[in-house]
């Protein structure tokens, strides 16, 4: 991606072009490109940009003027009313954004940001999933997200219900780091019973961001283009629980064709919001039951031992070994195996699902037999 300069002038357009209707981020990313590869001076900026095709017809078609004292008084006023409100406005080009979004296709020109923005600076763990989540998905979104603050790291979602209100609430229950990605404006937020999670979050050290003007509605659109920051804002994703068309599939292939691993958990086969994670596995996603194989995979340095850390990982292994063991036997239901192994029912249900991609197990009706 071509480096912009850093320039207030530069700024201040790119926030003014932004704000009109008809201007998107590809064609304000064109006249930075522009900016920078000719060099122009702000006092040429407006000849210079009408002297290009594609952007002049741009400018004439939306009626914009590339007026130097209407931009400079339109963008303080903004930053003033912002800052007003706790948000920081963050530009491409400044040494507040993440490094990381520079490394994906389309990053945001901006990012409005309240909290902690130093948080963005190191990159986290995406944990995504469906809204609808089932009693199943809680459970496992809860156990790896507390497993991923355990190690150390901060976690990154989108603060709608389901998979990502649980990932939130779940880091800060446990005094860990997460950042919000929103599909909205800071002003309009949806559903609007998030504002009590989204105050949560930045009263305890973490960071809730956007690319869109605090004053912007949500619209389906933006929920979709926001995947890619969590994505950018990660070094990895994990989907917990999803259905066979699930909006964090779209994150998902963001994270892979921007060279982030991505790890799906297994379900029931029996839950169609299983499917969807089935289909990643399939796709090559990496199959996890611990949030702590995460840091393991990616070498991350961990805050727990290298035994503690060996131990956890290694106790799901030995419990799938020991269901192998007794359905071996003779076939066995889900409340046999609770009995025998004296554990609880989620965590059975996490082995089987395992055993059953990996092809070692079966199932047929409530029973569970050897492949």
């Amino acid at each position: 991606m071509t480096q912009y300069s850093n320039s207030p002038w530069e700024k201040k357009l790119a926030f003014y072009l932004l704000s009109r209707p008809g201007i998107g981020r590809r064609t304000v990313h064109a006249v930075l490109t522009h900016i920078s590869e000719k060099q122009i001076k702000p006092d040429m900026i407006r000849s210079q940009l009408l002297l290009h095709s594609t952007l002049q017809s741009i400018f004439i078609k939306n009626d914009i003027s590339i007026d130097i004292n209407e931009i400079e008084n339109f963008f303080n006023s903004k930053n003033d009313q912002y800052e007003s409100q706790g948000i920081s406005v963050i530009f491409i080009s400044e040494k507040e954004y993440p490094p990381s979004l520079l490394t994906i296709e389309d990053p945001p020109v901006f990012l409005f940001c309240k909290g902690d923005a130093s948080l963005l600076q190191t990159p986290g763990v995406g944990v995504v999933g469906t809204r609808k989540i089932t009693a199943y998905g809680r459970f496992v979104t809860e156990k790896i997200t507390r497993e991923l603050v355990l190690d150390g790291i901060s976690t990154v979602s989108g603060c709608m219900y389901g998979v990502d209100e649980v990932v939130h609430k779940v880091t800060l229950e446990n005094n860990g780091a997460t950042i919000a990605v929103l599909g909205y404006g800071f002003n309009k937020v949806y559903p609007a019973r998030m504002q009590p999670l989204l105050d949560r979050i930045i009263q305890n050290g973490g960071a809730v961001v956007s690319e869109y003007f605090p004053e912007d509605e949500p619209i389906p659109a933006y929920f979709v283009a926001r995947n890619r920051i969590i994505a950018g804002l990660s070094h990895s994703v994990i989907v917990t629980e999803a259905a066979q068309k699930s909006g964090s599939h779209g994150t998902a292939l963001f994270a892979t064709t921007n060279g982030r691993a991505v790890f799906a958990v297994p379900g029931p086969i029996s839950n169609p919001y299983s499917e969807g994670t089935k289909w990643l596995v399939n796709q090559g996603a990496t199959l996890i039951s611990s949030g702590f194989e995460v840091g393991s995979y990616l070498g991350l340095e961990s805050n727990l031992s290298q035994a503690e850390t060996s131990k956890t990982i290694s106790d799901d292994s030995k419990m799938e070994e020991k269901i192998v063991e007794y359905v071996t036997s003779g076939p066995a239901s889900v409340e046999m195996l609770v009995a025998e192994l004296n554990c609880s029912i989620s965590d059975v249900l996490v082995a089987l699902s395992a055993l059953e991609l990996q092809g070692r197990l079966v199932k047929d009706g409530i029973l569970w037999y050897p492949r």
